[in-house]
């Protein structure tokens, strides 16, 4: 399932996209908040925070290096904001939506009809 969403960095002032929202996959076995490719991390300067390192295990089994930072997620639609660790890797892909941004909203999700509903909690 697809969530549209925005990034921001609050501490310099950067968001992502500059204009509308992004799509982001709802990945309910990402115990995290957001993973993202590196790409969006620098675009966001969040490289530039003095990143923490952190360690996931991906889907196969294989564990990765993350760099993190914290950074700020909104979902417009909702609307709903929350801070948390921003993570990335090189080999990332795609924008996954973790768990931990998921604790403050109510999720119902029909993978027959490939309906997703949001509410805040």
């Amino acid at each position: 399932m697809l969530v549209p969403i925005t990034l921001s960095n609050p501490l310099l002032g950067s968001d992502y996209p500059t204009d509308g929202s992004v799509m982001a996959a709802l990945d309910t076995g990402y115990t995290g908040f957001i993973l993202v490719p590196y790409a969006i991390f620098r675009a966001l300067r969040l490289d530039q925070l003095k990143p923490i390192i952190t360690r996931g295990e991906l889907a196969d089994g294989r564990s990765i290096e993350l760099q993190a930072a914290y950074g700020a997620l909104r979902i417009p639609e909702l609307p709903f904001e929350e801070e948390g660790l921003i993570e990335t890797n090189p080999e990332i892909t795609e924008i996954l939506l973790g768990m931990r941004a998921m604790k403050r909203l109510r999720s119902t999700i029909d993978g027959c009809k490939r309906f997703l509903m949001m509410e805040r909690c």
